[in-house]
């Protein structure tokens, strides 16, 4: 048994050094093009240095990578290198990622099993941990940024179902050179949940939630108010729909910076999730997502915000679950610095449903 998992694991290393490779190589290609092209249409901006024709390495693939973004920051209008970067990066993230997870193929009951699952852990009372998901865990990447969320919350009583979560949203300047952060969005929770199985709603939460970035001076954020919460497992047809709603009846606090925050995001927001709209034998699916927050005095289309994506569910592998994601905000408030900047962001990426 030993020597067949090395003999395996030595196929792996292969295989991987020579997707390595072959990336590196249509990467120096592409750059090559894209750089010499852009060489052309302006003497202000160089060719890339060595960091692709170093990339028959891995380090010299990611140092190819990060040279490449600094090309569109020129007065030249060739976006190309910057997508190029976004895709290869994902491309290296989906090939580590099902390398470590040994991809089998998975029998569509499991895929069920653990579908079943994440409703347990979403929706209901899960009662094996005390640690389940929250809202979606997600990794996107666009042309101005990358957008980062993880979620997760506990249970603190084995017969009481009082909740304390935390969910944190982060937008990362990566394309800059110190990569910082631009915001960062920090929004525990403490609720109690209701479990009742009825037509009208699945589960109700009824809690306290705050938003703030945890900075000082004018990009300084705050925001305390009291939430309920009711979400709801449906059908139509033959197509899952998974719908959740919620409701700010009173704002406790609202921080000095921000206390216009209300003319811009209202005390209403509703939120869907179409599941397998197109749905392989494997257990493969996409998924559409649809969220819309309300604007002034609770007015939809006044202020407010709206989030569409869609999601490829992957089955086949048993131990990382990736979902492919991309996802359109548009509106007021992405972030709670941004609570009264319009924004239109398109990016692409991964979501995890664990």
């Amino acid at each position: 048994m030993v020597s067949k998992n090395l003999r395996y694991f030595s196929l792996v290393k292969v295989y991987c050094t020579q997707e390595i490779n072959l990336l590196s190589f249509l990467l120096r290609k592409l750059g090559a093009t894209f750089s010499h092209s852009a060489y052309r249409e302006t003497s202000i901006l160089k060719p890339p240095s060595d960091g692709l024709q170093n990339g028959s390495n891995f380090h010299g693939l990611i140092q190819g990578l990060f040279t490449m973004s600094k090309v569109q920051k020129s007065k030249c209008s060739l976006p190309v290198p910057r997508y190029l970067r976004v895709g290869s990066i994902l491309a290296l993230i989906l090939l580590v990622g099902g390398v470590l997870s040994v991809p089998v193929c998975a029998e569509t009951q499991n895929a069920k099993k653990r579908h079943q699952l994440i409703e347990e852990r979403v929706f209901r009372n899960y009662r094996e941990t005390p640690f389940s998901m929250h809202k979606l865990n997600y990794a996107v990447i666009g042309n101005n940024d990358l957008k980062l969320q993880y979620s997760f919350k506990y249970r603190f009583f084995t017969k009481a179902d009082l909740y304390g979560s935390f969910t944190n949203l982060i937008l990362w300047d990566i394309y800059e050179d110190q990569n910082p952060a631009y915001d960062n969005n920090y929004q525990p929770e403490l609720f109690y949940r209701f479990v009742k199985e009825n037509k009208l709603f699945l589960s109700a939460d009824v809690g306290y939630w705050h938003l703030s970035n945890g900075t000082s001076g004018e990009d300084a954020r705050s925001w305390d108010r009291l939430f309920v919460r009711l979400q709801q497992i449906t059908k139509i047809f033959d197509t899952d729909l998974y719908w959740t709603a919620h409701i700010w009846p009173i704002t406790l606090y609202e921080g000095r910076e921000n206390r216009d925050i209300n003319n811009y995001l209202g005390w209403w927001d509703f939120g869907f999730r179409l599941k397998n709209i197109l749905k392989h034998q494997s257990g493969d699916g996409l998924d559409f997502q649809f969220n819309f927050r309300s604007g002034n005095h609770g007015i939809p289309f006044d202020k407010g915000n709206a989030t569409v994506g869609l999601q490829y569910r992957i089955q086949r592998w048993t131990t990382f679950n990736p979902t492919l994601y991309l996802q359109y905000f548009t509106g007021y408030g992405e972030v709670i610095r941004d609570y009264n900047v319009r924004s239109d962001e398109l990016r692409v990426g991964i979501s995890w449903f664990y």
